[in-house]
């Protein structure tokens, strides 16, 4: 059954990669045709629930490694092969629900890579930004997953630490409604930041963030909250020794230069 699968499963398809799919969805393929051969042993009634499950986590998992619309046809097709090298010819009924089936989860799984393709994405965004010697920027997006936020803070971390940072500001705008998950990662690269040397300074957190920290129960007397970026770069670099002074306007001359040149070109 599992030759008669591969065989099939290579033959459908056109492409390389496609085609070295074919062993690692072969090894999912044995409780798939248990379930469908102990459903149906003749193959004349529905897919019942559990056989569906796993067609559409066989199915789900092409999706997922990236194989094309092409192959997913190809998959389907090598299920039948597989069916009949087991002595089941589906019926039409069978062979409806299994084509329904596995489109369905091959679309889910493609949905999922996009998903896992995009968090990444977002979570490599999560990079600091050197506003000043050791004056650090970083905002943080609602939309990462928790668990790539917190691989993501990780490497932040030793950021700060090979930069020798003195000050980290944290832009929390986008974290309108932040869940648990979401500031733990957070509050914890605040006391890694503050195990380092590193002062934290928190721009524009919203009522329900400081929410999350008290039920969380975590203590962030330490952390300096400001409304806006400005006003955090600023006392970012008196932190760090900086002096801050209003530009000063253009000199006379200039301006006197700059009218003679006007009067000249008319």
């Amino acid at each position: 059954m599992h030759t008669a699968f591969c065989r099939s499963f290579q033959s459908e398809t056109p492409f390389l990669e496609d085609r070295e799919l074919a062993s690692e969805l072969a090894v999912e393929l044995e409780p798939v045709l248990d379930a469908l051969l102990t459903d149906s042993p003749a193959g004349d009634c529905a897919v019942d629930h559990e056989a569906a499950a796993l067609v559409t986590l066989l199915s789900r998992r092409a999706g997922v490694r990236g194989a094309t619309p092409t192959a997913a046809g190809a998959l389907l097709r090598a299920l039948f092969a597989a069916l009949r090298a087991a002595n089941l010819v589906p019926s039409d009924r069978m062979a409806r629900d299994l084509t329904t089936l596995v489109f369905e989860g091959y679309a889910a799984g493609c949905e999922e890579r996009t998903v896992q393709a995009l968090q990444r994405s977002l979570a490599q965004a999560h990079t600091v930004l050197e506003l000043a010697p050791r004056v650090f920027l970083l905002r943080i997006l609602s939309a990462v997953d928790p668990q790539l936020l917190s691989s993501a803070l990780e490497e932040v971390e030793r950021e700060l630490l090979r930069r020798d940072a003195l000050v980290l500001i944290v832009e929390l705008s986008d974290l309108q409604k932040p869940s648990d998950d979401l500031v733990r990662p957070i509050m914890g690269l605040a006391a890694t930041a503050r195990s380092l040397g590193v002062h934290t300074l928190l721009v524009n957190a919203h009522a329900a963030f400081w929410s999350q920290v008290e039920a969380l129960r975590i203590d962030a007397s330490d952390l300096t909250q400001h409304d806006k970026l400005a006003f955090a770069v600023g006392e970012a670099l008196r932190l760090c020794g900086y002096d801050i002074k209003p530009r000063r306007r253009w000199s006379r001359p200039f301006f006197r230069k700059a009218a003679l040149r006007d009067r000249r070109s008319r």
